[in-house]
């Protein structure tokens, strides 16, 4: 049997590549999501020494690591790791449970911590990619830092929350008081979504009676709308009350997939410019 030893060591692209080549036969397949995030948080110097190791037999053949190597690969950066020689197998690698985001932020004793983690998750995604790439996400580090610059997202999260028995998807409430609230600021977004919690009407022909009536009567249908279809209903609705629009049916909300994501008036293509 060999002996287990652990070091710390920096890792070069041409040294992970070196490594890559020592690959056990059969491991798992690679999964480029987490290449790609491993690789932003490296190439951006966010990486941190957290005690995993990448794993070796006793013969050098790598057991376990294989997308932290290829990460560095593509980053075209060395990272510092744990690494672990004479690991005997991968029998009993893995078995503890994953720690996820809203783990991570109850640990820090933030409130409603699911929630702030899809919140987190969904506006990062907004600022930072194309928003319909869905298989695109935040690293921890990431998500930590969107929270660290803006700690308003913990209430934005409460405020979205209020219309949750109206528009039921906390990604879709939470980015669209994001939106606005960048746009406008927090207490017109608390106020837009309080007069839609609420019910307050300025008349009939307000178009956030008009989103309500939209939003409500999809929950009984048969085909049900997707999440883009009603996040563009709400974001349109907004829209139209802060411009003072009057509607006297629900015409106007209408969006299919074909068309661009709408935006607030004064918002740009892509995301909201920051405060």
């Amino acid at each position: 049997m060999h002996k287990l030893k652990i070091t710390t060591e920096s890792i070069t692209p041409k040294l992970a590549e070196k490594y890559l080549e020592e690959n056990v036969d059969y491991n798992r397949p690679i999964s480029q999501r987490y290449v790609d995030l491993y690789a932003r948080d490296m190439k951006a110097g966010k990486w941190i020494v957290n005690g995993e190791t990448i794993k070796f037999n006793g013969t050098g053949a790598l057991l376990d690591g294989q997308t932290r190597l290829w990460a560095c690969v593509e980053a075209g950066v060395p990272f510092t790791t744990a690494v672990a020689r004479g690991v005997p197998s991968l029998d009993d690698v893995d078995r503890g449970r994953r720690r996820s985001m809203a783990h991570i932020l109850a640990m820090r004793q933030v409130k409603n911590a699911i929630k702030v983690a899809t919140a987190l998750r969904t506006i990062w995604r907004w600022e930072h990619t194309n928003w319909r790439a869905q298989q695109i996400v935040p690293s921890t580090r990431e998500s930590l830092e969107l929270l660290d610059a803006y700690p308003i997202i913990e209430e934005i999260t409460q405020v979205g929350a209020r219309i949750s028995k109206i528009e039921g998807s906390s990604e879709i409430c939470s980015l669209v008081c994001w939106r606005l609230t960048q746009l406008a600021g927090l207490d017109t977004a608390r106020s837009v979504f309080e007069r839609l919690s609420q019910k307050k009407w300025d008349s009939l022909n307000d178009p956030l009676l008009r989103y309500h009536d939209m939003a409500m009567g999809a929950k009984v249908v048969m085909r049900k709308p997707g999440k883009l279809v009603r996040l563009n209903w709400l974001v349109r609705g907004i829209d139209a009350f802060m411009n003072g629009e009057a509607h006297t049916d629900g015409l106007f909300l209408r969006w299919d997939l074909s068309k661009e994501l709408r935006r607030l008036t004064g918002e740009p293509k892509q995301g909201v410019a920051r405060k």
